[in-house]
């Protein structure tokens, strides 16, 4: 196995036992966290009040003298959004953000739940659900391994909203419209008439603006 795979965000679990080697020496390593939206979203977010801090706090916990100094490259300031996958699997930053909502052709079985909607609105079930299948089921962690990396856990959203610049009342509004549902989740318009456009969490903003 690679040992040299690089994290995918969501958790802490495991990050140390991938970057720390046994020396006896007090070592500092230097590792870069990166995102491709700023840290006010909340899976961002994350990595910069909980992965960057705890880390140094476990590895003081657990007895060891090793600590990481991390730099932090968040807003798009390394890569764009639809670069994420790519940009932890050649090194550009050593721990990210991955939405595989936007990964389909590399990555289709982690976009399920967009296959499967209504299941449940416990999201920190669904989370934790979907952090069993990747233990259970080796083709989930095989597709992480095959981009030289490893999921430390599953993010998400409470709910998705329909946001318009125009007023619906009814799904026959929909019909013609142009709305914003990359990859998989354009399976949701699926019936009603609308056309699905793609795009990232940055562009959403100027796309409603200019009627993309």
């Amino acid at each position: 196995m690679n040992k040299n795979y690089r994290s995918s965000w969501a958790g802490l679990l495991g990050v140390t036992a991938i970057v720390m080697p046994l020396f006896a020496m007090a070592e500092s390593f230097r590792l870069t966290a990166g995102g491709p939206q700023s840290a006010s979203l909340p899976w961002i977010g994350v990595i910069q009040t909980l992965v960057i801090p705890e880390s140094n706090r476990r590895l003081a916990a657990a007895g060891s003298e090793h600590r990481i100094v991390w730099r932090e490259a968040f807003g798009g300031s390394l890569y764009k959004w639809q670069n994420s996958l790519e940009a932890i699997e050649i090194g550009l930053t050593d721990i990210g953000w991955v939405g595989a909502l936007w990964e389909t052709s590399k990555m289709p079985l982690q976009n399920v739940t967009y296959y499967t909607p209504f299941v449940t609105d416990d999201l920190l079930l669904l989370l934790d659900l979907f952090n069993e299948l990747h233990e259970s089921i080796p083709a989930l962690a095989q597709a992480w391994h095959e981009q030289n990396q490893i999921l430390l856990g599953a993010s998400g959203v409470d709910t998705y909203h329909l946001m318009t610049t125009f007023p619906v009342t009814t799904i026959d509004d929909l019909q013609g419209r142009k709305i914003l549902a990359p990859g998989p989740s354009a399976t949701w318009l699926e019936g009603t008439g609308a056309v699905a456009v793609n795009g990232g969490l940055s562009t959403y903003y100027t796309q409603l603006s200019t009627g993309v």
